[in-house]
C-alpha cells in the first residue's frame, strides 16, 4: 500500500509539496463547511449528489490551519485512492482470481492507469470512476459565480464566505477554465 501511495504521489508530487484545493475542494466543500459546518453541508446536495466523503474530509481539514487544509484533503484522497490496492491484494479478493500474481497485475493496472492524472490526489474525484476532465485548481469559483449574496442553483441553502475563497484560492488560480473554441462549454467537465 505504501508503494502504491508512492506511485500516486510520484504522478502528482505537487499534491504534497505545493498542496492546493482542486476544483470543488475549496470553492464549494471547504467554503460551505467553513461557513455552515459539517452537518449542514452534509445534508445539502451539490450538483444533485450528497457528497459525504469530500464534506467529511473537508470537515477534518477545517480543524487545521487554512494553509494546511489542502494537504489534509490531498492525503485523504491518496488514502482513498490506494485503498482498492489493499483490497485486491487481500485474501478476500481470491474470488476475483486465486492467483496472487493476477491480483498484483490488476492492482498495478489500477494504480498505473494512463491519462487519469486529474483524479490523482484530490478529494473531489476520490470516488470518481473515470477522468472528469482536466479542471485547474480553484477554477470552479469563477464558473460557479460564487460571491457575496450569490448562491449556486444546486445548493440553495448555502452561501460560501468569499473571504474563505480568497484565502484558499489565490486570484491567479480562480480564473475561469478554458473553453472549447466557439462552444462556450467549459473543458473542466461541466461542473
Amino acid at each position: 500500500m505504501l508503494f502504491a501511495a508512492g506511485l500516486v504521489i510520484s504522478r502528482r508530487p505537487d499534491a504534497i509539496t505545493d498542496a492546493q484545493f482542486w476544483a470543488e475542494d475549496g470553492t464549494i466543500f471547504y467554503a460551505n463547511v467553513y461557513a455552515h459546518g459539517v452537518l449542514a453541508t452534509l445534508v445539502v446536495p451539490i450538483g444533485g449528489y450528497l457528497n459525504a466523503l469530500p464534506v467529511l474530509v473537508t470537515g477534518i481539514a477545517r480543524t487545521v490551519p487554512l494553509t494546511q487544509a489542502p494537504l489534509v484533503t490531498n492525503l485523504a484522497a491518496i488514502a482513498v485512492q490506494v485503498l482498492p490496492v489493499g483490497l485486491l491484494l487481500g485474501r478476500r479478493a481470491a474470488t476475483i482470481s486465486p492467483k496472487l500474481a493476477v491480483r498484483v497485475l490488476l492492482a498495478a493496472l489500477y494504480i498505473g492507469l494512463p491519462g487519469a492524472a486529474s483524479v490523482d490526489a484530490n478529494i473531489t474525484d476520490a470516488g470518481a470512476s473515470g477522468d472528469r476532465g482536466r479542471a485547474r485548481p480553484c477554477a470552479g469559483a469563477a464558473k460557479a459565480g460564487l460571491g457575496p449574496g450569490r448562491r449556486r442553483r444546486d445548493s440553495p441553502g448555502l452561501r460560501p464566505d468569499r473571504g474563505v475563497l480568497d484565502r484558499a484560492c489565490p486570484a491567479r488560480l480562480r480564473a475561469a477554465p478554458p473553453t472549447r473554441r466557439g462552444s462556450g462549454r467549459s473543458l473542466a467537465g461541466g461542473y
